[in-house]
């Protein structure tokens, strides 16, 4: 065979190899829907993985279906759950290190002054929060009066209500619907409860990417270009957030 068609041979073989990499489906991960902290890594997320060249489609539903999505396997994976999550789920893979994070915090009407600095402090109160959180799921286990709501925004008006005593949500999500409804001056935050890291999670069907994901990670942490991502999406989403009705 001449040289000339070995060399054609060769690339059209490059070239279906390369298109066949193009027409590689998207690999779907599943988010929580309408929790701002959820937005800003949704960014942060599809920044990761086009740093690797994977196509992503990404999905919002609420908390509880989001899990079972992912616990199903009619998903890749979840973009951002805490520590306990995977500890709740043991089949799932959780991507290490982490790559986000988030604060529990205490919301309560500026008319009232309670003390609160744990979570037992949490039993003398009715406490609202969104069904499905994992993080405050756990703050509120074993609570006598506990409300749950399908989202942030139903939250503060409970509270504003008087149906509840005090909401748990993320600082950066209780911020920007207290903005958005035009109740600062009305709702304070009283106490973050905790901070915790955010990671990605696998089920085991696409469990083989973990280790490029988690490589890519620690580089965008140690480069710095993580943290700037970070600051620049929260404060980016949050003023598009606050504009919402």
């Amino acid at each position: 065979m001449k040289m000339q068609q070995l060399l054609l041979i060769g690339l059209l073989i490059a070239v279906s190899l390369l298109g066949c990499a193009r027409a590689e489906p998207a690999l779907t991960f599943a988010r929580c829907e309408l929790l701002v902290e959820s937005d800003v890594a949704e960014v942060v997320f599809r920044k990761l993985m086009a740093n690797l060249n994977i196509n992503v489609d990404i999905r919002a539903f609420p908390p509880a279906r989001a899990t079972t999505e992912n616990v199903s396997a009619r998903v890749a994976g979840e973009i951002e759950r805490i520590y306990s999550y995977g500890v709740k789920y043991p089949t799932l893979v959780r991507v290490t290190p982490s790559y986000y994070s988030q604060t529990s915090v205490v919301y309560a009407q500026k008319s009232r002054q309670l003390n609160i600095s744990s979570k037992e402090d949490l039993k003398k109160y009715r406490v609202g929060v969104v069904r499905g959180v994992k993080h405050t799921d756990d703050l509120v286990e074993g609570l006598p009066t506990l409300v749950k709501a399908i989202n942030t925004k139903n939250l503060i008006k409970m509270l504003l209500a008087d149906r509840v005593d005090v909401i748990i949500t993320t600082g950066i999500d209780g911020d920007v619907n207290l903005a958005r409804l035009g109740a600062t001056n009305d709702i304070k935050a009283v106490a973050t409860l905790a901070k915790l890291e955010l990671f990605i999670y696998l089920n085991q069907s696409s469990s083989a990417y973990r280790k490029r994901i988690s490589k890519e990670i620690v580089r965008m942490r140690s480069s710095g270009e993580l943290a700037s991502l970070i600051a620049k999406t929260e404060a980016r989403v949050s003023a598009v957030r606050v504009k919402e009705l």
